[in-house]
């Protein structure tokens, strides 16, 4: 225990590193509890981290805004990317929703070959050994709250999401809904509420979610989009947002656990 805590805040730098990997974490976990509230499960999240990425990276390089547009686009560009990327698997099932956990994990696959063709074909870096991008612009990149280390304002934009999901599942008819049809489906729909329809909206803010955590990443800490930028944020958010009970406020506490053990392990 004395290990993981010196490792995680032994210095300054370590400090901050551990607080950028708590905010990218906290969206990832934040990310997956709309779908699991209904009982759907969202393995997608390793593809919508990685479209997303991509998505504000090619923003951030064709569209010269001053800053905070520029990042303020890109992340928008990031979070419309996921959510699509999560609507395909969604359409895919159709309403047999049994069959959207596989429909999900499939895109992981296809989202990594896709970005890594994309980049290849239009956006490769010249000379470069790894699959990436130039830089983006400089209106584009996301600030670094202390310039010397990763620590950016994700955790501002996490902090922020964290707010609008709870007010949204627990403050909303919408957010009823869809605890409620996680209880009980079949009551829901004897009760006339559109499942499909809520279950698209669901995916979508998921997959939204996801993004802006790959989003962060590119902006903030490379500045541009490198293959293999995410070393399982997916996987890891499943691990999160389950130790937290698909709970918004309990995310925050699972998230800085979590955030403590990757940096403890670098």
């Amino acid at each position: 225990y004395q290990s993981i805590v010196l490792g995680a805040f032994g210095s300054v730098r370590k400090t901050w590193v551990t607080f950028q990997n708590i905010a990218i974490l906290l969206l990832i976990a934040l990310a997956l509890t709309p779908a699991f509230k209904m009982k759907f499960w969202n393995i997608g999240g390793e593809g919508q981290v990685l479209v997303g990425g991509l998505a504000s990276v090619i923003v951030g390089l064709t569209v010269p805004l001053p800053a905070p547009w520029g990042w303020l686009l890109a992340l928008l560009a990031g979070f419309a990317a996921g959510a699509l990327w999560a609507l395909l698997p969604t359409l895919f099932a159709g309403r047999n929703l049994t069959s959207l956990s596989v429909a999900t994990i499939m895109m992981n696959s296809i989202a990594a070959l896709l970005t890594e063709y994309i980049v290849k074909s239009y956006f490769q870096r010249p000379d470069a050994s790894n699959t990436e991008t130039v830089v983006v612009n400089e209106g584009s990149i996301l600030p670094r709250i202390f310039p010397s280390t990763q620590f950016n304002y994700g955790i501002l934009v996490a902090l922020f999401c964290v707010v609008v999901v709870t007010w949204m599942l627990y403050k909303t008819p919408f957010g009823f809904s869809l605890r409620a049809m996680g209880s009980n489906p079949r009551a829901m729909q004897q009760a006339g509420l559109p499942i499909y329809g809520r279950t698209i909206a669901a995916m979508c803010i998921s997959g939204g979610l996801f993004a802006l955590g790959g989003s962060i990443q590119c902006l903030a800490v490379y500045k541009r989009f490198v293959m293999g930028f995410s070393p399982g944020y997916g996987w890891d958010g499943i691990t999160v947002a389950t130790l937290a009970m698909n709970s918004p406020v309990g995310v925050l506490l699972s998230a800085f656990l979590f955030g403590m053990l990757r940096s403890a392990s670098i």
